[in-house]
């Protein structure tokens, strides 16, 4: 259970999620700090929720599935990302190369990369000199760079 807190000394603020043992840490080093938001959890939730509200009763009628909504205030955890990229890749076959863990992270969480190339060109990268298709990859995203950051 992170707390979201912020510190406010002269005109600057910090806005940050911490446990519950930090946050008693933080506590004993300063008084100047409050809890903006005591579950974090809810407070993706709500954001979550602020945030499709313009969208209500929209939906994409080529879309197979609706993306599943994670257990972490809507976002996905670890285990339900590597989930949806493997949902995607069988959806989207001609579209999507299955995931691959190319890494780990220093806490050694795998770091996974899926390619989204039209008809996959460019999700391998090419043995032959001159093939203007291989390794070019169509599309980049990045999730999880910083701590507490949550995939969507």
């Amino acid at each position: 259970a992170g707390r979201a807190v912020r510190e406010q000394p002269a005109s600057s603020a910090v806005r940050f999620g911490c446990t519950q043992l930090e946050w008693r840490r933080l506590q004993q080093l300063t008084r100047a700090a409050r809890v903006v938001h005591s579950e974090l959890g809810e407070y993706y939730a709500d954001r979550a929720v602020a945030a499709t509200l313009p969208e209500r009763g929209r939906r994409l009628a080529s879309r197979p599935a609706a993306p599943f909504l994670g257990s972490v205030g809507g976002y996905l955890s670890e285990e339900e990302q590597a989930a949806e990229f493997k949902r995607l890749a069988a959806a989207y076959p001609s579209w999507l190369a299955p995931p691959e863990t190319v890494g780990r992270s220093r806490q050694g969480r795998p770091i996974w990369l899926l390619c989204a190339s039209r008809d996959l060109l460019g999700c391998r990268p090419s043995r032959q000199a001159g093939d203007e298709r291989g390794g070019k990859p169509a599309v980049l995203y990045t999730a999880l760079l910083h701590a507490r950051e949550p995939a969507s």
